[in-house]
């Protein structure tokens, strides 16, 4: 039986999302595939958060294995931080994640009253 929390997401209309890395196991690739509603989380690197992004073979492999497992839509994040990064991991995966490289310019100009459409023009440049 599933944990409480996906019956609970389920029976409540929320999206499951999973994080799969390149280090889960076939036996946790299936499970990921099995659960995950919203999109597949697919951390290609192991580490922390702003690392710099390496898109290369097992990155498409890695894809095409959790392709393979599910119609879910995949995306990838963790070390995206520029517009080429963007371009070639859309040709990919379903979606691309960029969380840190937002953080960080908001931090570094959170004092700035034009905060709101600054981000927005850096969002805008990240797109391929």
């Amino acid at each position: 039986a599933e944990p409480v929390f996906f019956e609970q997401a389920r029976a409540k209309d929320l999206c499951t999302v999973l994080l799969a890395s390149s280090k889960s196991t076939e036996p946790r690739l299936q499970q990921i595939a099995g659960i995950s509603t919203g999109f597949i989380y697919y951390v290609p690197q192991t580490g922390i958060t702003g690392l710099t992004l390496s898109i290369g073979r097992s990155i498409r492999e890695r894809l095409g294995r959790i392709r393979a497992l599910s119609a879910t839509p995949v995306c990838v994040g963790i070390g995206v931080k520029s517009r080429e990064d963007v371009r070639q991991l859309f040709s990919l995966a379903d979606g691309v994640i960029v969380g840190t490289r937002i953080v960080e310019f908001i931090e570094a100009h959170r004092d700035d009253p034009h905060l709101a459409k600054q981000t927005a023009a850096l969002i805008k440049g990240l797109l391929p």
